[in-house]
Formats: C-alpha cells, sequence, structure tokens
C-alpha cells in the first residue's frame, strides 16, 4: 500500500499549518492508521472504536494482545465521555501534567482500566479533534523496538504499512510518556519516563499540614511528631514515608520565612526521642492550604484564620487536640513545658493520623 505523507507545523507565533488535517481526520475516524507527532514521540493513531482497525494497529505494531492501547483525548470534556472515576490523586497529576507526557490509568469496572493521555502538541490535539472518535495511540514502533522522534523514523519502518504520516518535525521532548495506574487504588508507576517517579510521588502523595503562629516551636514539633507516628503506623522508617504516599510540612500564619525553630523545642523532641524538625519557618499561604489532604491547627483561632484564607478548604482544617482543645504556646516557658506540649500533639495527632 502506499503511505501518504503531510507536513506540519507550529510556527513560532502558535499557529498551526496542517495542510490536509480533513484527510488525516477522515482517515483516522474511518479506522485508517495515522502516525503523527505528540510532545514526547510519534504515535500511530486509529479509531479505538473499530475492532477491526484495533486488529490492524496490533498486527502492524506486532504487539501482544494482552497489551491494551491507551486512549488520546483533546480536551478535558474528552476524558469525561469515557472514563466514571477519577480518583484525586489522578486529578492531581491532571492538574500539574496535562496536557503533557503523562498517561494516566483510570479504574474501569471491568478491572482492566483505560490508559489516558492528554498530549500537549497542537499538531496531535487538532487531528484528534477533527476526528471525533476515541482514538488509541500506542509509539510508533515495532514492539519491544525504540520509539520515534521524528518522522524519518517513522517513515523507514512503517512507509507501505499505514495509511498516513504526520510529519511535524523532532519532537519536543523525545522521551516517552511516564504512565502511572490508579486501577488498583494506589498509584503505581508502570513506566518512568521524562516525568520522574519523584515527581509523581510528590504530586499523589497525601498530604499533610501542620500550623500554629510563628511556626518556630508547635507546627516544627508536630512535623516531627507526625512522622514519627506515620512511620510506626505503617512499620517504616521516617526516611520512607515518601515510598508510603505522605508528606508532612509546617507553617505559621504570622511566620517570617527561613527563621529557625525553638532551641527548647528542638531539645524538647530530642528528649523525647523524636527527630528535630527538618527545615527553617514558613509563612503560611493560602495555596498551602489548597494544596494540602489534611491541615491541623493548634488552636481554634488559627483554624479559623486558615479558612478565612481559603474557604474552599473549610472541610480538610481541624484541630490537632482530639477533644477539641487547644494547644497552648509554651514560647518562654522552661524546656518541660514544650516536652508537655509535646505528648498533647502526638495524644491528638494519633487519633487524626489513624483516620487518614
Amino acid at each position: 500500500m502506499d503511505t501518504k505523507i503531510l507536513k506540519a507545523e507550529v510556527n513560532e507565533g502558535g499557529r498551526l499549518r496542517f495542510p490536509g488535517k480533513e484527510d488525516a481526520a477522515e482517515c483516522l475516524a474511518g479506522g485508517g492508521i495515522v502516525a503523527f507527532p505528540t510532545e514526547t514521540v510519534y504515535g500511530l493513531g486509529t479509531n479505538m472504536d473499530m475492532r477491526s482497525a484495533l486488529d490492524r494497529l496490533y498486527e502492524v505494531k506486532g504487539r501482544p494482545r494482552e497489551k491494551l492501547f491507551s486512549l488520546h483525548i483533546a480536551t478535558f470534556e474528552d476524558l469525561k465521555k469515557h472514563v466514571r472515576v477519577i480518583p484525586g490523586r489522578a486529578k492531581r497529576l491532571m492538574r500539574r501534567f496535562w496536557p503533557g507526557p503523562v498517561t494516566i490509568v483510570f479504574p474501569t469496572d471491568d478491572g482492566k482500566g483505560l490508559g489516558v493521555r492528554f498530549p500537549a502538541n497542537q499538531i496531535a490535539t487538532e487531528l484528534i479533534r477533527l476526528a471525533d472518535v476515541p482514538v488509541a495511540a500506542p509509539s510508533a514502533n515495532l514492539s519491544d523496538q525504540p520509539p520515534s522522534v521524528n518522522a524519518e523514523q517513522v517513515i523507514e519502518t512503517f512507509s507501505g504499512k499505514v495509511d498516513m504520516i504526520v510529519d511535524g518535525g523532532m519532537t519536543e521532548l523525545r522521551e516517552s510518556s511516564t504512565v502511572v495506574s490508579f486501577k488498583e487504588g494506589a498509584p503505581r508507576v508502570l513506566r518512568e519516563g521524562i516525568v520522574t517517579r519523584e515527581m509523581v510521588n510528590r504530586t499523589v502523595d497525601t498530604s499533610i499540614l501542620l500550623v500554629c503562629g510563628g511556626n518556630s516551636c508547635r507546627s516544627p514539633m508536630a512535623e516531627s511528631i507526625a512522622r514519627r507516628v506515620l512511620a510506626e503506623m505503617y512499620g517504616v522508617k521516617e526516611e520512607y514515608l515518601a515510598e508510603y504516599g505522605f508528606t508532612v510540612d509546617s507553617a505559621g500564619t504570622s511566620a517570617i520565612d527561613g527563621g529557625r525553630p525553638s532551641i527548647e523545642g528542638v531539645e524538647a523532641l530530642r528528649n523525647l526521642g523524636y527527630n528535630p524538625p527538618l527545615g527553617s519557618s514558613t509563612h503560611l499561604r493560602p495555596d498551602m492550604v489548597e494544596d494540602a489532604d489534611y491541615v491541623f491547627t493548634m488552636t481554634e483561632s488559627q483554624r479559623r484564620m486558615v479558612i478565612g484564607m481559603a474557604p474552599a478548604s473549610r472541610a480538610k482544617v481541624d484541630l490537632v487536640d482530639a477533644k477539641g482543645r487547644d494547644i497552648a504556646d509554651p514560647i518562654g516557658r522552661p524546656v518541660e513545658a514544650y516536652e508537655e506540649c509535646a505528648r498533647q500533639i502526638r495524644s491528638g495527632l494519633e487519633r487524626k493520623l489513624e483516620n487518614i
């Protein structure tokens, strides 16, 4: 068969020049195979709703039938047509990396999961939009071979085997997308691409934020204690908490950025067997509240202040103390007062964290 080659480009002003795009979209919608660029690598696209088209795509790639194809979309609205359940942590990945180089596998009723990719490439999204069908688009390479990052590589491998190749030049990132699965609940990196495992973990972690006033004694102590409590709950060392999906930070409603934790607070933590605070003081910002999953304050007045700062976050802001009491500021008092404060914080956090 003859493979038609089309040229497409986005100029410096962001304008797309793509002669023949309607023909390419019609071919794609009709079950033909069209190779096109994304920001990562080139893909081989076809109509996901046509069994015969998928059978041909498996044959052309030499791909095992048990490996499912991912769906490529052109808008966030497209996702709602195909995915019923969007886990909260998947939404964080979407907010940070879509459109972009992350494929997300969403849970499905049949348990197989559906991989979805929203490419950050105007040629790809315009073609998908015009085709107006679900587009399966694995990378343009034979199974177990390196993916193609320019049209010449695609032509060399697939000329005469696919219907059209859209030459969009060299891809921007030249590396495969990262694949993150939520099929079984907790996120799992199936393939590490240009978005690293660490970047994924930092994005999807359960985030706990401890808040006091100056972020010099109570909330830094709470940060250290929370890490210890979580580590004990999961039977791991504190340094491995990130691998279990937790980040713990602290801030203060009236803190000065860069200040040191109180000497008495550090001494109290060491006396009680905790690791000292990790960083310097941080002034609380609305985005910190919005990004956290759980926010615990030392006093009711701080709780109200945090809610006033980010009203939509009301449901996730609570007091540290399980009985709803304020935890008094020990500043200016002896180390023993700091130790008692730490015990009260520990008692409250044990109750709060076991419900996360």
